[in-house]
């Protein structure tokens, strides 16, 4: 998920409306820096927000109520906007989160209900329910909230949590993001042929011991010994059994002689 431009408005420290146009950084790797407070952190929740309608601090990510900006004036109204590109589809979300417009005494003079609109600009299929976007979300980008926050936009202090994280956790974690489940399940596949393969072969190889246990092998050929180890031993089959061969051979001809 590539984002193009993001536009903040009454939310959080932002009092007014702030656009952040991604578009202007081209090489592709820059940094958000500032002061503490002065709300790096809210542009990484405005975004997380935006697809999600939750902050980016894991477990501990505040209440989307307490989105609105105590700065703004009253008819200011709270939201986040954002462009984004995936997978060569072009995509707008704009999110309202649940607040109340009080006065300067802190009276309560309305209710915003919490809204969003997603649409796929490319073939201009639109998603207003709030679950239909979230499902719309984790189809487009392939995570959920935790895992996007963990990968695409870890929030400050939880990249430990990654490195402390389970084996497993991370494994499939990983793999969602790197979409490579189908070598996985390659992986699986291969390992029930490997183990299907050890099976058919031992229980040839048992058959061949048993069946090798009920020669009797005739003294009077001149390669008797070598057979003779090779049957207590049971190795080496590639070169003992044209050995058999011959023997069977020869116990053939006798036959026919007498």
């Amino acid at each position: 998920m590539k984002p193009i431009k993001l536009i903040m408005s009454g939310f959080g420290p932002y009092a007014n409306e702030e656009v952040v146009d991604f578009n202007q950084f081209n090489d592709g790797l820059f940094l958000i820096t500032g002061d503490t407070g002065s709300g790096k952190t809210t542009i990484f929740d405005a975004i997380v927000f935006s697809l999600y309608g939750e902050a980016s601090g894991g477990k501990e990510r505040r209440d989307s109520k307490s989105f609105r900006s105590d700065y703004c004036n009253k008819e200011r109204l709270t939201f986040v906007e954002m462009w984004f590109t995936h997978k060569g589809k072009d995509y707008h979300v704009k999110r309202y989160p649940a607040y109340t417009i009080t006065d300067e005494s802190g009276n309560e003079l309305s209710k915003k209900q919490a809204s969003v609109n997603l649409e796929c600009l490319t073939d201009g299929t639109n998603y207003t329910k709030q679950d239909d976007v979230k499902n719309k979300v984790h189809e487009i980008i392939g995570l959920d909230i935790n895992q996007f926050t963990q990968t695409m936009m870890i929030a400050q202090g939880d990249f430990l949590k990654i490195l402390n994280a389970k084996s497993d956790e991370r494994k499939k974690l990983f793999q969602k993001l790197f979409h490579t489940d189908d070598y996985n399940k390659l992986e699986l596949l291969l390992k029930d042929y490997k183990s299907a393969c050890e099976n058919n072969y031992n229980n040839n190889k048992k058959s061949i011991n048993e069946s090798l246990k009920r020669i009797n092998i005739n003294n009077e050929y001149d390669k008797h010994e070598e057979l003779e180890k090779f049957i207590n031993s049971n190795t080496n089959y590639d070169v003992n059994i044209p050995l058999l061969k011959e023997m069977i051979n020869i116990d053939e001809d006798n036959h026919q002689d007498y």
